[in-house]
């Protein structure tokens, strides 16, 4: 990230220093600060890894002491899994007691190594991902009614990414 000052305000009192100050990302909230160029520029090194994205706060120090008021940058995504299951759709009817479905876990982000889930109060059980990144499962509903299932992914770096809620009716 290259952080320039408004050229009006280099004039008047150059900048000396930037702090960043991250918001969202798996360690918590980040501040540091980055020393400016002699024209008040400086350049910060971000690796955006928040679940559902980060947000960044920047503030210029002028060399007569001056804050600035922040700036700022954000990005919002998805990182919860695709589900599917042909015989038990979202938002959907399907199936029935003791008819088995299979439902499909698909990434929307790379190196996912493994799938966490579970259908209502039941204990969560942990599937490993393929080399696609995709995974199966099989659940056979024990009765009719509605039905919600839990998922969310594990990346190889050990990132636990967004969870998501998939609700189905079993008739």
């Amino acid at each position: 990230m290259t952080l320039r000052p408004d050229a009006a305000l280099q004039s008047r009192s150059p900048v000396v220093s930037y702090s960043v100050h991250t918001i969202g990302g798996p360690d918590g909230d980040r501040t540091f600060d980055v020393a400016a160029a002699a024209d008040g520029t400086a350049t910060a090194e971000l690796t955006i890894d928040g679940i559902n994205g980060e947000r960044v706060d920047v503030t210029s120090k002028s060399a007569n002491g001056w804050l600035s008021d922040p700036a700022f940058w954000g990005i919002d995504y998805d990182t919860t899994p695709t589900v599917a299951s042909a015989v038990y759709p979202e938002d959907g009817s399907g199936g029935g007691a003791g008819v088995p479905g299979t439902f499909t876990f698909t990434p929307k982000v790379q190196g996912v190594a493994s799938y966490t889930y579970s259908f209502d109060t039941e204990p969560e059980v942990t599937v490993a991902a393929g080399a696609d990144g995709t995974a199966d499962i099989d659940w056979t509903p024990p009765s009719d009614g509605s039905y919600g299932l839990q998922v969310y992914a594990t990346t190889r770096s050990g990132i636990q990414l967004a969870t998501y809620y998939y609700s189905f009716t079993v008739d």
